[in-house]
């Protein structure tokens, strides 16, 4: 079976935990979890898909040469070939411009979009699988990164319920690229030393919803990231970069990201949100800093 067409583009949008509630540790050493999660549309990494004489993946861009272990993309594509012999083959080039290990889902948005991607550039052979499973089987945020729309995650991550943002909200995504501890979110959860997760009979949480913009900052704002005060003892610029963040005209909330180290600022403008960019750039020019509307 073949590629219907020769070459297909894809992005892999940012994922972005506006809320991580650690509920608790599980006997399998998992840990339960609730978070609303979503996409930055503006800051993505992109991956190409070509045929090819046999399977290949390259990595690009500005931090393609960061990636350190497993590139999670050979690790998608591998998964696929498992499961459909004759897969064609093809080439896939990966344009890094999220920085790695930085809590936004950047490895788990890859292999999503590889899903996805594979699934547009041969969709005979696809039909039949079950792109949610295999998305589980990568990691905790890929599923949720196979929709890349809103969503409350919970449990271990795999059950994903879509949620409804209002348009028009921003945000500021900000990383001082510092140097990040070897095995960084393993370390983060070790550190926060949760107990056992409550017994919920699987009982699945309400989804929110939101009529405006302030909805979702008043949600934020009375939510909170269990990791950020551990993630900041061993990533100290965690601190400075959410001050810096919380500075600039117009962010209501100032908050990390999954275990970090990029922190986010949300705006119900999406000039303030591109003006606070520039004036943390100029600031700290060896900063990453990307403003983004979000979904």
């Amino acid at each position: 079976m073949g590629l219907v067409v020769t070459a297909l583009a894809e992005s892999a949008p940012a994922k972005i935990n506006l809320t991580l509630e650690v509920l608790g540790r599980r006997p399998d050493g998992y840990h339960e979890l609730r978070s609303l999660v979503a996409f930055a549309t503006e800051a993505c990494d992109r991956l190409t898909a070509r045929n090819a004489p046999e399977f290949r993946v390259a990595s690009a861009g500005r931090y393609g040469g960061d990636i350190a272990g497993p590139n999670l993309v050979s690790v998608a594509l591998q998964a696929l070939q498992n499961r459909v012999p004759g897969l064609a083959p093809v080439e896939i080039t990966l344009e890094k411009a999220l920085p790695v290990a930085s809590g936004i889902g950047g490895g788990s948005a890859d292999a999503a979009a590889v899903l996805r991607l594979m699934r547009r550039a041969d969709g005979q052979g696809l039909a039949g699988l079950d792109l949610n499973e295999i998305a589980r089987s990568l990691g905790a945020d890929v599923p949720v990164c196979l929709a890349s729309r809103a969503a409350l995650m919970s449990r271990t991550g795999e059950d994903v319920q879509a949620v409804t943002l209002p348009p028009g909200l921003a945000v500021v995504l900000v990383n001082a690229l510092g140097a990040a501890p070897e095995s960084k979110t393993a370390r983060v959860f070790k550190a926060l030393g949760a107990t056992n997760a409550p017994e919920t009979g699987g009982a699945r949480p309400d989804v929110p919803t939101f009529a405006s913009v302030r909805d979702v900052v008043s949600f934020v704002l009375q939510s909170r990231n269990d990791l950020q005060e551990v993630a900041a003892g061993l990533m100290p610029d965690i601190p400075g970069v959410i001050e810096a963040l919380t500075r600039t005209n117009g962010c209501c909330v100032a908050r990390l990201s999954g275990a970090g180290a990029t922190c986010f600022g949300l705006y119900v403008s999406a000039e303030d949100a591109r003006v606070a960019a520039r004036t943390l750039a100029r600031a700290q020019p060896q900063w990453w800093v990307k403003p983004s509307t979000i979904a």
